[in-house]
C-alpha cells in the first residue's frame, strides 16, 4: 500500500495553496476545479474552460507544481485541463419540443 493517498492530492494541493493565494483568488480560481487523475507522477486537473486554464498556469504553475511534488514526495507534473460546457443546441432542442 503506498504511504501517499493520491485519490486526494488535489484537495491537499488546494488546502495548502489556499493560504497563499486569499480567498478571492481561491474561491474563483481553485473552488470550480476537481483531481481528474493521478498517475506516473502527473497529476490532471480538471477547470471550467481555457482562461482558468491559462490564468492558473500563469499565475500559479510553479507553486502548485512544487505544492503537489512535496505531498506526492516526489517531483510532479501539474496538467490543468478544460472542461467546457457546451450550450445546447437551441434550434434541435426547439425542433423536437414542436415536433
Amino acid at each position: 500500500m503506498s504511504a501517499t493517498p493520491t485519490v486526494d492530492l488535489w484537495d491537499q494541493v488546494k488546502e495548502r495553496v489556499r493560504s497563499h493565494v486569499g480567498e478571492q483568488s481561491f474561491s474563483t480560481w481553485f473552488s470550480p476545479t476537481a483531481q481528474e487523475s493521478f498517475s506516473d507522477n502527473k497529476l490532471v486537473v480538471s477547470v471550467p474552460n481555457k482562461f482558468s486554464r491559462d490564468w492558473l498556469n500563469e499565475n500559479f504553475q510553479v507553486l502548485i507544481r512544487e505544492t503537489a511534488s512535496a505531498i506526492a514526495g516526489r517531483e510532479c507534473a501539474v496538467v490543468f485541463k478544460p472542461v467546457e460546457i457546451k450550450e445546447p443546441d437551441l434550434e434541435a432542442v426547439f425542433r423536437h419540443l414542436t415536433g
